[in-house]
């Protein structure tokens, strides 16, 4: 089970609607937040059982895993302070 986040820089409009973030049934994979620096990419990809965390959009294995909270991160594309707002909903 998990949530949703959603990514807006207000610098250069990049935005991400609806990142899911959280453990899947299973409770050994769970979708965590990362940023990309290879393609400038923000999302979620898969972790646990083995599995090497990757971009979504590149597939490249060098990204940095984020904290799944709220506030203030660097923008992937601009590098200007962005927001990361948990969104209202869930998913399972």
């Amino acid at each position: 089970m998990g949530s949703f986040f959603q990514f807006k820089c207000r610098f250069c409009q990049y935005k991400v609607d609806q990142i899911p973030v959280g453990t899947g049934k299973d409770q050994t994979l769970a979708l965590r937040l990362f940023n990309c620096s290879s393609c400038g990419s923000i999302g979620s990809t898969w972790t646990g059982q083995d599995k090497s965390p990757r971009c979504a959009f590149c597939y490249d294995k060098e990204i940095t895993l984020l904290q799944e909270k709220a506030g203030v991160i660097d923008c992937p594309k601009c590098q200007e302070p962005a927001s990361l707002v948990l969104m209202p909903g869930n998913w399972e």
